[in-house]
């Protein structure tokens, strides 16, 4: 799993090795327009994504309404983006779409990843993993490896109740049959793991079928009551969690998904402390779990 922090501190050390002579920066939809859009800002560069580049788009005024030193007609140097390559066909295919608009420019090849077990290499890259890897701009979309990952349902797929809504009530039921969807995943999902009582079941289904999310699992906080869902504490390892960080690690420990997607800090904190699972901190962009950057 790879964080957008980490996706920062990445570029930021090895912005060295990008040509400063760099006139334009290419990005390949969708994954490579969050590192090429990141280059682009931290370079001071002009950037055009490959599907404007392709319906012959002007380069002028992409990516910042700011004046840049864009080129108006042939770029010397051009920066071709994405997130990360396997075999290369994608990456291949862009230079290629360049080249015949810009045959007279140099054209470079940069990917944040490359992939350990295939044989392309771009001409920059900044580390190796093994392919598939998720990254957190990718985690609901991506064809592998989405159907592996447990979600927290509220703050993740909607909105987290405010505290009015919040009374167990008449205004929490209102809550869940009009919750505001937040992030609608692409792909199935192996599990939504919430803090929800069971008795809402009903109603948390109804919400998750109108909003056409795909699920294999729902699995709903067993707690006798909201009052005891909000004080009662455990004893994990040698430190005190509350009830749902309790319930959901017992849950994830039961279905072992190969990622947890949590909305709330201190929870992502206490269940990868008690599980093991990696775990990922949606709000705070901050990830629990193996460090070399492999999923």
């Amino acid at each position: 799993m790879f964080a957008f922090s980490d996706l920062h501190r990445l570029i930021q050390a090895n912005l060295s090795s990008i040509d400063p002579k760099t006139d334009l920066i290419v990005a390949i939809p969708r994954s490579g327009y969050v590192p090429a859009g990141h280059i682009a800002t931290l370079l001071n560069k002009p950037m055009i994504s490959l599907e404007s580049f392709s319906n012959l788009s002007q380069v002028d005024n992409r990516f910042t309404l700011r004046s840049l030193l864009i080129p108006k007609s042939n770029p010397k140097n051009i920066l071709v983006v994405d997130d990360s390559t396997c075999t290369g066909s994608r990456m291949n295919n862009a230079v290629e779409l360049v080249s015949r608009r810009w045959p007279t420019s140099s054209i470079t090849t940069l990917s944040v990843a490359v992939a350990s077990n295939f044989n392309f290499r771009p001409d920059v890259y900044f580390f190796e993993s093994p392919a598939p890897r998720m990254f957190a701009w990718n985690m609901f979309n991506h064809s592998q490896l989405t159907k592996h990952l447990a979600v927290d349902l509220d703050g993740i797929l909607c909105d987290d109740p405010n505290q009015e809504q919040n009374d167990d009530g008449t205004n929490y039921l209102d809550f869940i049959r009009g919750a505001r969807i937040k992030i609608r995943p692409q792909e199935r999902v192996k599990a939504i793991v919430t803090g929800r009582l069971e008795k809402y079941r009903g109603q948390t289904e109804d919400w998750l079928q109108k909003n056409d999310i795909k699920y294999t699992h729902l699995l709903m906080n067993d707690a006798p009551s909201a009052l005891y869902r909000r004080t009662e504490k455990f004893t994990e390892t040698g430190f005190e969690v509350d009830q749902i960080s309790h319930f959901k690690s017992r849950i994830l420990q039961e279905i072992k998904p190969t990622a947890f997607i949590e909305s709330n800090l201190v929870q992502a904190s206490n269940i990868h402390k008690i599980t093991g699972i990696s775990t990922y901190a949606f709000d705070d962009d901050e990830f629990f779990g193996s460090s070399n950057f492999e999923f």
